[in-house]
């Protein structure tokens, strides 16, 4: 147990690091499977050398240790791989919203990003509370649903 409280804190130390929790990682599993396995391997390898050199894992087998991290790789790598799918499920793949919200000011467009207008949906332009804007939704990003929006 005393191994397991050690390598989830350096485990999330490194993985914060190196973006296994990242945008790209919400979206492509293979990605997120590689930097999941090189947190995973970066933390567990110094905590088994360090467990092996002080004699502190003496009452567990090689066997049993190895079976453990092995274990643990596999729940990772199914973790992950969840993830984008629940993302495809549940939220049509949209990982981030963009928006635009038009105050009267000049327009423009870009490709992909959802645009309203603040006079449609009661927003104060010159508001600096930035809570208003869940006052009413503004459009989500994905193209199926800002489609029915512009329907209603």
């Amino acid at each position: 147990m005393l191994a397991t409280q050690t390598l989830v804190p350096l485990y999330f130390t490194i993985a914060l690091y190196n973006r296994t929790y990242g945008m790209r990682a919400l979206t492509d599993w293979g990605f997120a499977v590689r930097k999941t396995l090189t947190a995973f391997d970066l933390s567990a390898a110094p905590l088994n050398f360090v467990t092996f050199y002080t004699k502190s894992n003496a009452q567990f087998s090689r066997g049993s240790v190895t079976f453990g991290l092995a274990l643990i790789a596999l729940l990772l790598v199914v973790l992950r791989r969840l993830v984008p799918l629940a993302i495809d499920r549940f939220w049509e793949g949209c990982v981030r919203i963009e928006l635009i919200i038009e105050d009267g000011g000049l327009s423009f467009a870009l490709a992909g990003v959802t645009a309203v207008s603040a006079d449609k949906y009661d927003l104060d332009p010159s508001s600096h509370y930035p809570l208003s804007l869940h006052a009413r939704p503004a459009g989500p990003c994905c193209s199926s649903r800002r489609a029915s929006m512009a329907r209603s």
